[in-house]
C-alpha cells in the first residue's frame, strides 16, 4: 500500500530545469533510497515530497494532496530531516528534540505526557540520552546530526524524509542511524533517505531511485539497479561487490576509464 506518491514532479530554479517529470511511489514499511551524483536533484525532490518546494505535478500523502494540508497537518504526516548540522543556538538538546512535537501542542502549552514519552523514545533511538542537558552550540557535528535526527523521530509521523543523515557521522554511528531508519520502516513507516554511500544503500534500502541531471534514470532493488553499467554511466566508477553475513555489499573501487 502506497502512502506517499509524487506524480510528474518538475521544478525550475532561476530558469533552470532541476527536476523533469519525476514519478515516485513510497510504500508503507519501505526504506527508499534517493541516489545520484552531486547536483542530480535529490534534495530538491525530497523537499517537493515534503511540500517544501514549489513544483508542477502533484504530491499526495495518504491520498491527500500535500499542498492542501495545513502546516500542522502536513507536519504530523511527514517528518523532514534537512541537510546540514550547523547550529548556534544555546538551547538544551532535550528542548531541541522537543521541537518535533510542536504540531501536537497548543500555543505556549507545556509538553504533554505523550510528548515527553515521544521525546524520550526519540532520544533513545538516536543514542543521545547522555546529551540531554548539553547546549546545542557546544556539540560536535556528529552529535548535532544525531540530535536533529531525534527531533525528526520525535514527530512520530508515518512518513520520514531524511536528507543525507549520515554525512557527518563516524562509521559506527552511520550504521546505527541506518539501523534506526530500517527499524522505523519495519514498524510500518515509509522512509525516504538521500544517500551518497552506495554501500549503505545496497545494504539497507528496499528500493532505490537514481537521479541524474534532474531525471529519474533507474528504479528498483539495489541488486537490480546498481549494476556495472549504471555505476559507469551515472557515477563514472567501477565497484567491488559481494555478500557478507547475508548482506550485500558494494564498494566503489576505481574511476572508470572513459
Amino acid at each position: 500500500m502506497s502512502i506517499l506518491a509524487a506524480e510528474n514532479i518538475s521544478v525550475s530554479l532561476k530558469g533552470r530545469k532541476v527536476l523533469t517529470n519525476i514519478n515516485v511511489v513510497v510504500q508503507v514499511g519501505e526504506l527508499l533510497g534517493l541516489l545520484g551524483p552531486n547536483g542530480a536533484g535529490k534534495t530538491t525532490l525530497l523537499k517537493a515530497l515534503a511540500g517544501l518546494r514549489s513544483c508542477s505535478g502533484r504530491t499526495t500523502v495518504d491520498g491527500r494532496d500535500v499542498a492542501s494540508l495545513s502546516p500542522d497537518e502536513r507536519a504530523k504526516r511527514i517528518a523532514y530531516l534537512p541537510q546540514g548540522t550547523e547550529a548556534h543556538w544555546p538551547m538544551p538538546v532535550k528542548t531541541v528534540v522537543g521541537l518535533g512535537r510542536l504540531p501536537y501542542q497548543r500555543h505556549f502549552a507545556p509538553p504533554s505526557e505523550a510528548d515527553r514519552a515521544a521525546i524520550a523514545r526519540a532520544m533513545a533511538e538516536a543514542d543521545i540520552g547522555a546529551l540531554a542537558d548539553r547546549r546545542l552550540n557546544a556539540l560536535s557535528g556528529g552529535e548535532l546530526a544525531r540530535v536533529f535526527l531525534a527531533r525528526a523521530l520525535a514527530v512520530e509521523a508515518p512518513v520520514l524524509l531524511a536528507d543525507e543523515p549520515v554525512t557527518h557521522l563516524d562509521p559506527g554511528h552511520q550504521l546505527a542511524v541506518l539501523d534506526v531508519l530500517a527499524r522505523r520502516a519495519s514498524d510500518g513507516d515509509a522512509v525516504v533517505v538521500v544517500l551518497h554511500d552506495l554501500g549503505l544503500a545496497a545494504r539497507y534500502c528496499h528500493r532505490v531511485c537514481v537521479l541524474d541531471n534532474g531525471h529519474l534514470v533507474a528504479e528498483g532493488t539495489p541488486d537490480q539497479v546498481l549494476d556495472d553499467a549504471l555505476l559507469d554511466r551515472v557515477y563514472g566508477i567501477r565497484a567491488a561487490r559481494g555478500i557478507h553475513d547475508g548482506h550485500a555489499f558494494l564498494l566503489p573501487w576505481e574511476v572508470s576509464a572513459r
